[in-house]
């Protein structure tokens, strides 16, 4: 496949980043600590709003939302979804700013253990003994700390 290795490459590289924002995302909020948490999730929300609209115009994609935004039952699914989005991050913001890292990151790393346990419970899926392994160490990890 042409050009696989450049886009693993690139998907490494896009995943390094991440986890390094994540990493000093904790950081950049404790500065922001006179601010409060619901201004900087407002702030989020707004700056997000704007990026996504200069998206939306530069690949031309505004007749795409338009059609979106005329379906009620798809319409109150992305504001459901939206609104858990929030309230997760104001949870997270709120406890980095009240000296609780260790306890929100723990949150965030449990979800997918969750993902997971919800899988094989709901949706009947089979684990390799290599994925009962990893989710086993990482729930052992989790409890340790």
């Amino acid at each position: 496949m042409p050009g696989s290795d450049r886009q693993r490459r690139a998907g490494l590289s896009y995943g390094l980043g991440a986890y390094a924002i994540w990493g000093v995302l904790p950081l950049y909020f404790k500065a922001l600590a006179e601010v409060g948490p619901a201004e900087i999730v407002a702030h989020r929300i707004l700056w997000s709003l704007l990026f996504l609209a200069g998206l939306l115009t530069l690949r031309q994609r505004w007749p795409g939302l338009r059609a979106v935004l005329g379906r009620p039952k798809v319409l109150g699914v992305l504001a459901l979804t939206a609104a858990l989005i929030g309230v997760n991050w104001l949870i997270y913001i709120y406890a980095v700013l009240s000296g609780h890292v260790l306890e929100g990151s723990i949150g965030y790393y449990l979800n997918p253990l969750v993902n997971v346990l919800l899988g094989t419970l709901l949706l009947k899926e089979r684990l390799s003994r290599l994925q009962v392994l990893a989710v086993a160490l990482t729930a052992l990890g989790v409890l340790i700390l």
